[in-house]
């Protein structure tokens, strides 16, 4: 078609399909944003205004055939009963809900407008990857090891380590990527994994590097999201993903030390405990408390969902119960390989939430709206 008679995209479709193409490969760079300058760190939320701005402003419809806007909904309401009555700001909310937002907007794209998105998020997941696994050879290369940094004179290779050398991680036997943390970056990998795999062709270079990643953040979160990934994966798509468990273990004997066998030993161990928090949430709903502790109560950490008990007692129990039978529905119906992919990506992140907080911290937490939003686009919004 002549490039003069090929009609114009309006620009809230521009819009819209940027900023959410520009939440996906801004993500994993966030750390490295918020050390630039703090109040940069809401960067995200001016992105999201301009999304929702273009949402309201062509496909405002779209958004009120979505399956869980209801428990976006019900979900807000539950934060704000709970805040009422622990005499609580809203503001400590504020990870929850922005996300579910960017989720929303994303299920309101056409199929060919997913696909774009997803096509660049992975290209850039793969840069993200490649400079994590750069990083990390660099740093060990240097003498860098558990729980020691040296001095690294050569600037080039004091810049290819740097992750290891801000104040965000001191341990270094893990790998950790722009994330600065390996439990999210390793959950994150498993994700893009998941979408990589279900592709009609494995692509297998970049299969590799992201199972590389992976398997060297040593993240027990992050074997739990394989785990789930694997299963959805092998049971709609292959089952030939099995062989990368054997592929997964040889990888794993490169960086292993007596650390990490120790880690393994004891699964549910942290320094703050897991159990702890299991057990906190679990005396939150003994008490019989509907609405929990409040959205501020930071008391809990390391597993997502013992945290969203406590702060929101059996009103946040139900909630979660009914994001998991979403997910499950979306899992059950998933028919094409892209779909398959993002339904397996959403069930890794989801599953990651046993080891650390998915649903707040942004780079995952965006991710996982913007995935399962993405899972939405099974037919195509009027034009």
């Amino acid at each position: 078609m002549d490039s003069q008679t090929q009609p114009r995209r309006p620009l809230a479709d521009v819009v819209l399909v940027g900023g959410l193409s520009a939440l996906l490969i801004g993500l994993p760079w966030h750390e490295y944003v918020v050390m630039a300058g703090p109040y940069l760190s809401a960067w995200k939320e001016l992105v999201l205004a301009a999304i929702l701005v273009a949402v309201v402003a062509r496909r405002w419809e779209r958004v009120e055939e979505c399956p869980w806007l209801f428990w976006v909904v019900t979900f807000g309401g539950v934060c704000i009963c709970s805040a009422l009555a622990n005499d609580q700001s809203l503001l400590p909310a504020r990870p929850l809900v922005f996300p579910m937002l960017a989720g929303l907007a994303a299920f309101t794209l056409r199929s060919e407008e997913r696909d774009r998105i997803l096509r660049g998020f992975l290209l850039s997941a793969l840069v993200v990857v490649g400079y994590a696994l750069v990083a990390h050879v660099a740093f060990r290369w240097c003498g860098g090891a558990p729980h020691y940094r040296p001095a690294i004179a050569n600037p080039l290779l004091r810049a290819l380590a740097f992750p290891y050398y801000t104040p965000n991680y001191s341990r270094g036997d893990r790998l950790i990527g722009p994330f600065l943390n390996d439990d999210y970056f390793g959950i994150w990998c498993v994700a893009v994994l998941a979408l990589l795999l279900a592709e009609s062709r494995w692509r297998i270079p970049a299969v590799l590097a992201v199972l590389t990643a992976a398997v060297w953040t040593y993240s027990r979160s992050a074997l739990c999201a394989f785990g789930a990934a694997g299963a959805v994966l092998a049971w709609r798509r292959d089952r030939r993903v099995l062989w990368l468990i054997p592929i997964g273990l040889g990888l794993a004997v490169i960086f292993w030390t007596s650390q990490q066998g120790e880690r393994f030993q004891h699964p549910i161990d942290t320094g703050i405990g897991r159990v702890v928090a299991v057990q906190q949430a679990g005396r939150t709903l003994a008490s019989g408390s509907l609405l929990g502790e409040g959205p501020a109560a930071n008391q809990v950490y390391d597993m997502q969902y013992a945290r969203l008990v406590y702060q929101l007692g059996w009103a946040g129990l139900a909630m979660l119960g009914w994001l998991g039978f979403i997910l499950y529905q979306r899992v059950a119906h998933a028919g094409l390989p892209v779909h398959v992919g993002l339904a397996a990506a959403c069930l890794a992140l989801l599953v990651g939430g046993v080891g650390c907080e998915v649903l707040e911290v942004p780079q995952t937490s965006w991710t996982w709206w913007i995935l399962l939003g993405l899972l939405g686009c099974d037919e195509d919004p009027d034009p």
